[in-house]
């Protein structure tokens, strides 16, 4: 009994930490080495409230209060 209550605890703080989702920052870091992998250039990428129209989103962030937006040039 002691282990199910055990589990279950561990897993409501692990969804917790999933709701909160990636800090922005991270994420754009993390989109930008992949874009440069793949031999892309001439473009930004902006960190935006969710909804403003910017350009293309490609990820979103801080639990989907904000969002990546990608332009070319």
């Amino acid at each position: 009994m002691k282990k199910l209550i055990l589990a279950v605890g561990l897993m409501a703080l692990a969804g917790g930490a999933l709701a909160a989702g990636k800090p922005c920052e991270e994420l754009k870091a993390e989109i930008d080495a992949k874009l440069q992998a793949n031999g892309v250039s001439g473009y930004t990428l902006e960190i935006v409230d969710k909804g403003t129209p910017a350009g293309k989103v490609i990820g979103s962030c801080e639990a989907g209060s904000k969002e990546i937006v990608y332009r070319r040039g």
